[in-house]
């Protein structure tokens, strides 16, 4: 998987005793540009999405993970797993089902809450009993949400979710950050001032990825061009072979060239 293995070039082959200076320099600013995200993001976003956690604004916890804010903790508890059952606890379907999309775990804790709740998520309109079970746990990888860098995907979301191809989400340079919807009532009026900010962050902490990146690129490259030379080699001998006289190519030409023009044998 594409995205598994530049995690792992990103996270797992450094080693910055035996790395060379030019690798250990951009892989010293690829940190560097982590822990200023992960600052700027515990400073200003965490208290805003557990904010709209806790008065159940969807409308404002949509909007800050398509952003590209990562999934806070939440109420009382320091880890994301807890997540849909939280969702599931307070009733909230819609919740429950956007976190999954932006790599919540369906973990044990999980499945139990939904257990728990069948008969009152049987309630929602079009479901059924088990339904919101099958349809989280069994949730498409394609329809996961794609992350703004390799550095938010940790350990079981690996291989799942992509990474998205350009920067600002939005797809332009020059973009400014959406206006959160008006029923976002959880979100204060310098919201888009922080998200700029944050994109602008996250604009260099993925400049700092893809320098590191670069040796395993420029690898890639190397790898597919010796591919192809080689299968253009084999193509040639194989081609020489069938148009060979006697060979498979040349007989079945001269076969339709005499069922082309009714030419007898």
């Amino acid at each position: 998987m594409p995205t598994a293995d530049k995690w792992a070039h990103l996270y797992d082959n450094y080693d910055i005793d035996t790395i060379d200076a030019d690798v250990a320099t951009r892989w010293s600013a690829l940190t560097t540009a982590e822990e200023e995200v992960g600052r700027f993001e515990d400073q200003w976003f965490r208290p805003l999405m557990l904010r709209a956690l806790e008065s159940g604004d969807n409308g404002a916890v949509g909007y800050l993970l398509e952003a590209g804010v990562p999934l806070s903790s939440v109420p009382g508890c320091g880890v994301t797993c807890p997540w849909i059952a939280y969702a599931v606890d307070g009733n909230n379907w819609h919740l429950a089902r956007l976190v999954r999309r932006h790599g919540a775990a369906m973990n044990f804790l999980a499945g139990q809450r939904i257990l728990m709740a069948t008969e009152r998520a049987a309630q929602e309109p079009g479901a059924t009993p088990g339904s919101l079970m099958r349809e989280l746990r069994e949730f498409p990888d394609n329809q996961l949400a794609c992350k703004p860098t390799l550095s938010l995907l940790n350990a079981h979301q690996i291989g799942k979710h992509e990474v998205r191809t350009s920067w600002p989400p939005t797809g332009s340079f020059e973009c400014e950050p959406p206006s959160p919807p008006e029923h976002a009532t959880a979100l204060p009026p310098s919201t888009v001032e922080l998200v700029r900010e944050l994109w602008r962050r996250i604009g260099v902490l993925r400049r700092a990825e893809a320098k590191v990146l670069s040796a395993y690129n420029w690898a890639k490259v190397r790898r597919a061009m010796r591919v192809r030379a080689i299968a253009i080699f084999w193509q040639g001998v194989t081609q020489e072979a069938q148009c060979a006289p006697n060979g498979t190519g040349r007989a079945a030409d001269l076969m339709e060239y005499r069922a082309e023009f009714a030419i007898a044998a």
